[in-house]
């Protein structure tokens, strides 16, 4: 039960906003965009951070805009200015599947929110602008775990015709397939184009493929080639060969990622495992660079072990902790001593006074902190041999009554049963139901816990004397 903790090229260009992740059903959207819409677009996608949970409204100065797509021309200023305008009245059109099956297009505004620069008022401040994704487009933008593309945002950066943007990202889905086939009126449609642009067909080639076709092989990580289909003499739809296009490549990871980035990819590679984990120690206000430390440093389920213990001590023993971080912090390196102890067959202090327990007498020369420390692990060490007793309880069950066993216990509203799992998953990854399960079973079978376990559960009792009188 180990963890991914090593972020991929995209994921760490992503946190430097040099990359768009989107839903593929938003490859094959319809709309109808200029060239600076378009590019705003794009940026404005690769601005989502990931792990978002909401849009933001985001601020781009109109200089960096300039320089990004490394545009020099003196209109384009008020180019950006018009298309930021015009963006907040344009549509998208996503095709989607009804309940019964059938294809249905969905109209979505894309920003309700901008702003621009008052050039009267500004002043000579830096110009900038600011844009908000419309909420409907979540679905297609954020918490993206499947049936979604990822390309760097430097394959369209210099490109000047809205045709070899549009097609790029229409073809980048399709780069693994060997052949591609969209009938020319659904093309048309995709590409947003109305019926009286480019009616006849060489000028749609002209303008729509072969452009696209020589921008793509110079600046694009994909390129390719097309074959016309025909009925007579009509051009009905086009076939196309996506490929890697080897004499370009954008994917360099030389970026560094802050503490909440790196989560935010490790939670997206190891999502069933770790988000419960992480949901809870968040709630006890452990950062993201704490609890990064811990996971990179502690074998997963002695922190998953750190974590049910804690939320043990503050609802069944209604324990005191001042500092839940930095307790959190200090029940891992206890964890990591024990294991490197017993990797190198040393005993250390406490499994002495677990294997000596019957004949051991506290020493009363410590410091209250000190025995406190000892106290914490020793509890710790009992809640993992009882976690293991669960355990070995649970599966040892038959499919079907480990089934009923645990959905029985599900029903409680205090259990936090997640119904979208199987019950097997619950209890592999819902710590808080795992507790409710560990609880069930303390009154159900006290004998399975208090059988096992004797003698350190009488060196915890001696310990906590031994702290109580300090």
């Amino acid at each position: 039960m180990e963890l991914i903790l090593t972020p991929t090229a995209m994921e760490a260009m992503r946190a430097s906003h040099l990359m768009v992740v989107k839903d593929n059903r938003l490859l094959e959207a319809r709309f109808s965009l200029k060239l600076w819409e378009m590019r705003i677009f794009e940026r404005m996608i690769s601005l989502i951070d990931y792990g978002d949970k909401d849009f933001r409204l985001s601020r781009l100065y109109i200089r960096d805009l300039l320089n990004f797509f490394t545009c020099t021309g003196h209109n384009n200023y008020e180019m950006i200015r018009e298309a930021v305008s015009s963006l907040a009245d344009k549509k998208i059109h996503v095709r989607y599947q009804d309940e019964d099956g059938h294809q249905r297009w969905a109209k979505l505004s894309i920003f309700p929110t901008v702003t621009m620069p008052d050039e009267i008022a500004r002043e000579g401040e830096p110009a900038y602008i600011e844009l908000a994704f419309h909420r409907d487009l979540k679905p297609y933008l954020l918490d993206l775990k499947a049936r979604f593309k990822a390309y760097p945002i430097a394959n369209i950066r210099a490109l000047q015709s809205i045709y070899s943007i549009r097609l790029f990202i229409l073809l980048k889905q399709h780069e693994d397939a060997p052949e591609h086939t969209i009938d020319l009126p659904y093309l048309r449609t995709l590409l947003g184009l109305e019926q009286n642009e480019y009616p006849n067909f060489n000028d749609f080639k002209r303008r729509v493929l072969l452009r696209p076709q020589r921008d793509m092989l110079k600046h694009c990580d994909i390129c390719f080639e097309f074959t016309e289909l025909t009925e007579g003499k009509r051009v009905t739809a086009i076939s196309f060969i996506v490929r890697k296009n080897r004499n370009v490549n954008h994917e360099v990871m030389d970026f560094e990622l802050s503490p909440k980035q790196r989560l935010s990819f490790i939670l997206a590679q190891n999502y069933l495992l770790l988000s419960p984990v992480w949901n809870l120690a968040s709630q006890w206000g452990v950062s993201e660079k704490v609890f990064l430390q811990v996971i990179e440093s502690t074998p997963f389920r002695q922190v998953q072990i750190s974590v049910d213990f804690i939320y043990q001590q503050l609802n069944e023993a209604k324990a005191e902790i001042k500092n839940i971080p930095a307790y959190f912090l200090s029940l891992a390196k206890l964890s990591k001593i024990a294991l490197d102890a017993s990797k190198s067959k040393k005993p250390t202090h406490v499994a002495k006074i677990e294997k000596d327990a019957p004949k051991a007498k506290p020493a009363t020369n410590k410091s209250k902190l000190e025995v406190n420390k000892e106290l914490i692990s020793l509890k710790r060490s009992l809640f993992a041999a009882e976690d293991h007793l669960m355990e070995a309880y649970v599966w040892n069950l038959e499919d079907e009554p480990r089934a009923e066993f645990l959905e029985q216990i599900g029903q409680s509203p205090l259990s936090r049963y997640n119904s979208s799992l199987p019950p097997d998953d619950n209890f592999r990854y819902n710590r808080v139901f795992r507790y409710a399960v560990k609880a069930q079973l303390l009154l159900r079978l006290p004998e399975l816990f208090m059988a096992n376990n004797q003698e350190l559960r009488q060196t915890v009792q001696r310990v906590q004397k031994l702290y109580n009188t300090l």
